[in-house]
């Protein structure tokens, strides 16, 4: 029996899932025993920055629960000086057992402890770094003199470097801080202060209010010469800090912050639950983006706006930005996961949140639209063997960092919108209402989450949602249809989507499928696909359809030939977000052999006349994905069919560029200033002589008059100058670099030194990159950029890894080890991926290896892809050409 296209939520079957309980303090997984919970923090830091050594004092009131003899908490790169604990109207001194392994500190008791109070007394030093881990130390230029700021970084487990603690999420205690420091320095903690106390003729000691209860990582120490702008929101007081000189440049992300604070409060139907929130910008490097409760830190360069200097699209990058830190504040401050393998209700919250916010503010920005490129690189991960379920086992420290990837965030927010999309915005809130109000200043399961979820939607959601969060993977729907009577019957069938030589496991999905028909577009009627098949009835049987309406679910589609082909005719009358869907799925198959290439070009000449920034940038890749007509020109290198696949593309865009012209105007859209300078690199890269030509000439403007180019245009004029500059250009190009005002600015300069097709200027870059004149995170991008943008893949390979040492030196194993893959996987030969792995067992830890394996499956993959399909598209290609040609002389 077929069941009617509609919203359904009863008769399917449960898919399979792994059972978790609610939180409960004592189940809940760690490495730390049970028995002891910290109630209270008192600590004292005095951090010293000419020996990198912070001499510490803890006062720690623990409730011991049952019976013990001993103490276990954690603590790495500590010593400890004294220790004792407070029992009743004694004092028992206690000597510290350390165990590097397992990062902890334990101490054997004469007696044993009877459940109660008890007060822990540690006199300890920890150390001070140069990498984002723990207590870290910043240098920075301050009006032409080098300046020192200290701040911690201790998401996830680096709390344990700074002072011990227990230092796992489930262990929620109040802390209090006081920091020594210069007279001149101001402290920022996640507190307001309380008092300042002078400490001699040079120091002073800050005080901070007492802590909600929390968890270790979220505690913040920021200490150096800041200024800043002011505001206040409802009560709450607001600071953006930045270092000396830059305070006017965060204004735009105060303004960002009083408007998402106001949302949010109102969305949650929870108040921002402390009396302050500091924001500060630290000095560009390694700094990571951390939401620590009531003190957030960024990269400066992530989030201050040069009005004059700054691109459109900074601001959209710098409101996201924060937008995912401020939920934070509610998603994995109020409320905490109880242990790393929920961390999704902290990452993918706030990762779906920060998108939903951003929206609702600037819906002119098509963000969700936009964020289709996020969804494709997170498919394309979680379609390969490295992938895991969004929910995770977690069992070590290692693992923990490990978390932290497209799949707990990318893939989690997309899982969000989905299911929020099929149980209704308003449910979905009330669900999500529900779960802070019954766990704030606690902990949380995913169990917890679908129970408050059920109590707000009123629908079985877990019963839906489970398999989303327990297994790998998404399904491929292959539609097929048939028309009876005045109705269509639509056979769905679903399969994990796989690309070629994986083994295919036995997964099944609930999946809400939104099918929608050409002729009334605005009409979108769902299908739930809860068994292996199913067929459905739809009205009508007029018109194309289109099966993942909105693009919102996360599922590939793949159509019968006879309904792809009136797709492909009636592409023109899809929405913008179902045209883009059909564009990134076509190719998804193309690489899995579903469909022929010449399937995809077919698609792309019937959206000639598109005019969809989104649609070309998925076409062609967007910041965090290389698409179809980039990663086919790479499988062109050093084949005789790319001036001609490079000519055809050309042909594409240039009629675009023509029409929209190179200069903004007044009242234009952002849409089509950034799809402009997207043509313009893309024709410049592609060698479109008219584009170059131009584009040196308005960098001669600039390079006489800075005010002359319109902002948006600075990065693809400077990366088309650099691909083809000479010695003289490349020598301008890195005194801009070196002079540059901003961050920004720097950045725009690296890539454009980074794209030159002279290999011996590319040799320049390479040594210029690990000099001190360039930061190290501005470093790792511009080397990825020259193995892809600059076509010298083999020469940045063999730079890193003769210079490996050197480079561990200056970025550490872990962002080397990152970067050594992310270049390795720009080649498309198998011998590359062969020489990587060797590589990787000679140098790289264990740990790397898996990731090391996939990148070099992924090379592989790619080396298959071009064997298989680049003749096609080449023949493809030169009978468009062949027939453009015969067309223009018969015109003449």
């Amino acid at each position: 029996m077929r069941k009617p296209i509609a919203l359904l939520l009863i008769g399917f079957a449960a898919t399979a899932s792994h059972a978790e309980n609610k939180f409960n303090f004592l189940t809940t997984p760690g490495k730390l025993p049970k028995d002891i919970v910290p109630r209270s923090y008192l600590i004292r830091l005095e951090p010293n920055l000419e020996t990198l050594v912070t001499d510490g004092f803890e006062s720690i009131e623990i409730e011991v629960l049952k019976p013990t003899q001993h103490i276990v908490l954690n603590a790495l790169a500590t010593e400890i000086a004294a220790a004792n604990i407070e029992i009743g109207d004694r004092k028992e001194e206690l000597t510290p057992q350390f165990d590097p392994n397992q990062q902890t500190v334990s101490f054997e008791l004469r007696e044993i402890l009877d459940p109660g109070l008890y007060t822990l007394w540690l006199k300890f030093q920890s150390r001070i770094g140069e990498q984002p881990h723990g207590l870290c130390l910043y240098h920075y230029d301050s009006q032409g003199g080098l300046e020192q700021l200290l701040a911690t970084n201790l998401e996830p487990v680096d709390a344990r470097r700074v002072f011990p603690c227990w230092d796992e999420p489930a262990f929620k205690a109040i802390f209090q801080l006081s920091v020594k420091t210069g007279i001149e320095n101001t402290v920022v903690s996640n507190t307001p202060v309380s008092g300042e106390m002078p400490f001699g003729v040079d120091e002073k000691i800050v005080v901070f209010e007492r802590t909600p209860p929390m968890a270790s990582y979220l505690v913040l120490v920021a200490c150096g010469k800041f200024e800043w702008l002011e505001d206040e929101v409802a009560g709450v007081k607001l600071r953006f800090m930045t270092t000396g000189g830059k305070k006017q440049y965060a204004r735009y992300a105060l303004e960002v912050t009083k408007k998402l604070l106001t949302y949010y409060t109102d969305y949650f139907a929870v108040r921002y639950p402390l009396p302050k929130l500091d924001q500060i910008a630290l000095p560009s490097g390694f700094t990571s983006d951390t939401g620590n409760w009531g003190g957030i830190t960024y990269s400066e360069d992530a989030v201050l706006f040069d009005a004059e200097n700054s691109s459109e699209f900074s601001k959209q990058k710098i409101f996201l930005l924060i937008a995912k830190e401020i939920a934070h504040q509610w998603f994995g401050d109020l409320v905490t996961m109880a242990w790393w393998d929920d961390l999704w209700l902290s990452e993918g919250f706030a990762s779906w949140m920060k998108v939903k916010a951003t929206d609702q503010f600037n819906p002119e920005w098509k963000v969700w639209l936009h964020a289709a490129d996020q969804k494709e690189r997170t498919m394309a991960f979680d379609a390969r063997k490295i992938t895991h379920p969004i929910r995770q086992p977690v069992a070590d420290e290692d693992q923990v960092r490990g978390a932290f990837d497209v799949i707990t965030s990318q893939k989690a927010a997309f899982f969000l919108r989905m299911l929020e999309n099929f149980l209704g915005e308003q449910p979905f809130r009330q669900g999500i209402r529900a779960y802070l109000a019954a766990h704030q200043r606690s902990n949380a399961t995913t169990e917890d989450f679908w129970e408050s979820l059920e109590s707000g939607t009123g629908k079985p959601t877990k019963q839906i949602a489970s398999a989303w969060t327990e297994q790998p993977g998404f399904p491929l729907i292959k539609v097929t249809t048939q028309c009876v009577g005045t109705k269509r019957v639509i056979s769905l069938e679903q399969v994990p989507f796989m690309f070629a030589g994986q083994d295919s496991k036995p997964t099944q999905w609930t999946v809400p499928i939104g099918i929608r028909s050409t002729p009334d577009p605005k009409d979108v009627k769902y299908a739930l696909l809860s068994k292996l098949s199913n067929n459905f009835d739809y009205p009508g049987c007029d018109g194309a359809l289109q099966a993942n309406a909105g693009n919102i679910g996360f599922f590939r589609v793949l159509y019968e030939p006879a309904l792809f082909s009136d797709l492909r005719k009636n592409v023109e009358r899809l929405p913008e977000s179902d045209r883009l869907n059909l564009v990134t799925d076509t190719w998804a198959l193309v690489e899995t052999g579903n469909v022929p290439a010449s399937s995809y070009f077919d698609l792309l000449e019937n959206l000639g006349r598109d005019d969809s920034f989104a649609i070309w940038q998925g076409a062609l890749g967007g910041p965090e994905t290389v698409g179809a007509l980039k990663l086919t020109d790479r499988l062109e290198q050093g084949q005789p069919g790319r001036e001609t696949y490079q000519k055809y593309i050309c042909s594409l865009f240039f009629p675009k560029l023509q029409e929209i012209g190179w200069d903004e105007r007044s009242g234009e859209n952002i849409e089509t200033r950034r799809f402009r300078a997207m043509l313009i690199e893309t024709l410049g890269f592609f060698g479109d002589r008219t584009v170059i030509d131009e584009a040196f000439k308005r960098f001669e403007k600039f390079r006489d008059n800075p005010a002359s180019p319109a902002l948006n245009l600075c990065s693809p004029v400077a990366a088309i100058v650099g691909r083809y500059s000479s010695r003289s250009v490349y020598d301008e190009l890195l005194s801009m670099a070196d002079s540059s005002r901003t961050a920004e600015q720097k950045r725009i300069y690296l890539r454009a030194l980074s794209a030159a097709l002279d290999p011996d200027l590319a040799r320049q870059t390479l040594e210029y990159l690990i000099s001190d004149r360039v930061m190290p995170g501005d470093a790792c991008r511009a080397f990825e950029n020259l193995a892809t943008e600059g076509e010298h893949p083999e020469l940045v390979w063999e730079f890193v890894t003769t210079h490996f040492k050197e480079m561990q030196q200056r970025f550490g194993l872990d962002r080397l080890s990152r970067l050594l893959l992310s270049i390795a996987g720009g080649f498309t030969d198998d011998s590359r991926a062969d020489e990587l792995i060797a590589f990787a067992k000679a140098y790289l830890t264990p740990l790397a290896m898996p990731e090391a394996e996939d990148t070099a499956s992924l090379i592989r993959f790619r080396a298959k892809l071009k064997a298989k399909t680049l003749q096609a598209i080449d023949e493809w290609i030169k009978t468009r050409v062949d027939t453009a040609s015969s067309d223009t002389m018969q015109n003449r």
